[in-house]
């Protein structure tokens, strides 16, 4: 039986003062979208999990900030497409066609939305109150 003649690497030092700025640099930040802990780990050139290990906090907050800023777009875009929804069913009543789902879903930038229930209780209402008011 024969053995790899490949030995273990040795083990590489960190610069933990540098990771550790670097990753307060990046939480001070006001740009948005933050990076994800993989990236910056790729940025570092080191693995995320050492990240996690030895900045737990910082790295807490870092996912924190990122998700925050990630449901603040998505709810800003689900309100842009309600507001796309009101437009596209002004715009067929006035041409005098019926506002159906399906001919809201052209006019509208992302028909995907109409999937989330904020959207399509949002279509009901403003379908109703068109309706009621004729």
């Amino acid at each position: 039986m024969e053995y790899s003649k490949k030995t273990r690497s040795s083990p590489r030092t960190l610069d933990l003062n540098h990771i550790e700025n670097t990753l307060s640099i990046i939480l001070s930040q006001v740009e948005e979208p933050l990076p994800t802990i993989t990236e910056i780990a790729e940025q570092l050139k080191i693995n995320r999990r050492v990240l996690s290990r030895h900045f737990p906090v910082l790295c807490h907050k870092i996912v924190t900030k990122r998700r925050h800023y990630m449901r603040m777009s998505h709810l800003a875009a689900i309100e842009q497409c309600c507001q796309e929804i009101k437009e596209a069913i002004v715009s067929l009543q006035q041409s005098g066609e019926y506002p159906s789902e399906s001919r809201v879903c052209e006019l509208i930038s992302n028909p995907g939305y109409f999937r989330y229930q904020q959207v399509r209780l949002l279509y009901k209402q403003e379908l109703q109150s068109t309706l009621s008011s004729l």
